[in-house]
């Protein structure tokens, strides 16, 4: 039998038992309150006018007494006029009594009395003597007396009667309840367990599956309910995991001895750290450019190893740290008795949750690529940048100075064509003088001969001479320049020359993209450990894409190319912000303008 069967039975039972315990319930209460109805409207009635009748009759008597009494006039109209009240009293009681004779000789006890009363009343005003009056009296009261008696049996007859009903109905009640009780507490005690074992059982060995554990069975002998299905169907589950773990495990080894043969012949250091830096990849390459053995670090948490080997050391320091770039400059390694570069990479490795789709961190992969080749040739570019632009120099001078005499008045004038030609050329060698200049300064900053030199400087004084260099500038584009400075600012860490340098090339920037009568804002905040300068215009803006090419060599943004320069400007000024120990980026949005930050050390 179906479990849904066997629950559907057992609640059906329970419920037609508590209909049956309620209906019993429900019928004595009715029949006890009907008793009780009864007596109250029946005899209760009877007996309140048997009292109030009795009470009346009494009065009578006293006022007869004080009548006879009597000798004043106006006090006897007194007396005569409470005994009419008094009988008009005990005649309404009376009538209301033979309104509600309800049983059996009432009726009859009910009109004695009428006659023994009107008998009473009939001679009560004469002057009949107290002895007759006082037996005509004791009639009326006896006759009060029959009606009580009538009524208080029969409200103890029915009282009987309401007690036998109430203790029918605790007998019929309770058997109901016992056999409800009987009932759920068998239930009680034996199905919750009939379902709930096995659902434990099962629960536990889910759990073991869960723990890749799949060798579990279950058995239930001679269930043919839910339950039996269940058993069955896991335990043909279990045996397709078993057989698909056995495959899956084949699968797994032979793609992880594919990913170590790779990883072993590739010809980059590979080291692979999980999310607590424990070292699981060491491949010969990394071997040999760190000068440790895999056997030996494998499983080792990499701080506790980078304590005996400096270059390791160097290598894992900012890896899992917030905020920091995991990609660095490149490094020199010396290989034999030669100089090797290598560009340190590394990558986190994500991995989601499938219930929450959170991606959470699983570890890191550190690659040392070699490019010394690159280097080489990266190095021979940066010297002929630095000869071309060196030779360069003197035949740029020699113009200068060839343009400063034709503009001379002196050797001859010159025609407006002329002048306008010289102008021309003038503007082209300025721009070529530049470009050279600049060519120089990134050849410098690619071979590393950067002079700087370090001072406490008054943050205002780079803003001020920066501003005074491109005041024509600014004056001929009727440009308004916002200056927020704060005062008493804390002097910054910084070669004044180089920074300068920088504030004039973001500060000519901003002029050269913003439109006539705009608004440049420079500005000055104060932080824990360094100072904020920034250069904010109000051109065109730049597209998210470009954000970070910008500060790349010889990049010049699309739609803003430059006559002036070949697009290093941005990418010297970053280099000099960099080796001050400070930090260079950008911020804007199309169609409202840009925002250049450089942060510089307190001093």
């Amino acid at each position: 039998m179906k479990i849904k069967v066997k629950l559907t039975l057992g609640t059906t039972l329970l419920f037609i038992l508590i209909i049956l315990m309620g209906s019993a319930g429900i019928y004595f209460i009715h029949d006890l309150a009907a008793d009780s109805g009864e007596i109250i409207k029946d005899n209760y009635a009877s007996l309140e006018h048997c009292r109030d009748m009795q009470k009346a009759l009494n009065n009578l008597q006293g006022l007869n007494d004080l009548l006879r009494r009597e000798k004043s006039a106006s006090t006897i109209s007194g007396i005569k006029k409470s005994i009419a009240d008094q009988q008009k009293k005990f005649e309404q009681a009376l009538q209301k009594q033979e309104g509600n004779v309800t049983e059996s000789g009432e009726k009859d006890v009910t009109e004695n009395l009428k006659e023994a009363y009107n008998y009473y009343s009939m001679f009560y005003s004469s002057d009949m003597d107290e002895i007759e009056l006082q037996k005509r009296f004791s009639n009326v009261h006896e006759r009060i007396t029959d009606v009580f008696n009538i009524n208080m049996e029969a409200m103890n007859r029915k009282n009987t009667k309401a007690m036998q009903t109430g203790k029918k109905a605790i007998w019929y009640v309770s058997f109901i309840a016992v056999a409800a009780f009987i009932v759920s507490f068998t239930l009680l005690l034996n199905f919750p367990g009939y379902i709930a074992d096995p659902l434990i059982e099962i629960t536990r060995k889910i759990k073991e599956i869960a723990n890749r554990n799949y060798n579990q069975t279950i058995s239930y002998p001679g269930r043919k309910d839910e339950l039996g299905e269940l058993s069955l169907a896991f335990n043909t589950m279990s045996l397709r995991l078993q057989d698909y773990e056995k495959s899956n495990i084949a699968d797994l080894r032979t793609e992880k001895n594919r990913i170590d043969s790779i990883v072993r012949n590739l010809n980059e250091g590979i080291i692979l750290f999980d999310s607590g830096m424990n070292i699981k990849v060491f491949n010969p390459v990394a071997e040999e450019l760190i000068s440790l053995k895999a056997s030996e670090v494998v499983e080792q948490y990499a701080p506790d190893v980078a304590v005996h080997n400096d270059l390791f050391r160097e290598l894992i320091k900012d890896i899992g740290k917030e905020g920091k770039h995991l990609n660095s400059k490149p490094l020199r390694i010396t290989l034999g008795n030669e100089e090797n570069f290598f560009q340190k990479d590394v990558y986190k490795i994500h991995i989601e949750d499938p219930d929450t789709q959170k991606a959470s961190i699983a570890g890191y992969i550190l690659t040392l690529k070699n490019i010394t080749e690159y280097k080489k040739l990266d190095l021979a570019k940066t010297n002929f940048i630095a000869v071309v632009s060196h030779e360069l120099k003197t035949p740029i001078s020699s113009m200068k100075l060839s343009l400063k005499l034709l503009e001379d008045t002196r050797i001859g004038e010159l025609n407006e064509e002329q002048l306008n030609l010289v102008k021309t050329v003038k503007g082209e060698v300025e721009r070529m003088s530049k470009i050279t200049a600049e060519l120089l300064d990134i050849s410098q900053v690619e071979t590393g001969n950067i002079r700087l030199t370090i001072d406490e400087v008054n943050p205002s004084d780079i803003v001020k001479i920066s501003e005074n260099v491109l005041k024509t500038h600014i004056d001929e584009k009727k440009i308004r320049l916002l200056n927020t400075i704060p005062e008493n600012l804390m002097k910054v860490k910084a070669d004044l020359e180089k920074t300068v340098w920088v504030m004039t090339n973001l500060l000519a920037n901003a002029i050269r993209y913003t439109p006539e009568n705009g608004l440049i804002t420079v500005s000055i905040a104060s932080h824990k450990d360094n100072l904020e300068f920034s250069v904010q215009d109000t051109g065109t803006g730049i597209d998210p894409k470009n954000k970070e090419r910008i500060f790349q060599r010889f990049v010049q943004v699309e739609g803003k190319k430059s006559k002036e320069g070949v697009g290093l400007g941005l990418a010297i000024s970053k280099e000099f912000i960099q080796e001050q120990g400070g930090r260079i980026w950008v911020e804007s949005e199309l169609g409202i303008g840009s925002k250049f930050i450089f942060t510089l050390p307190l001093a």
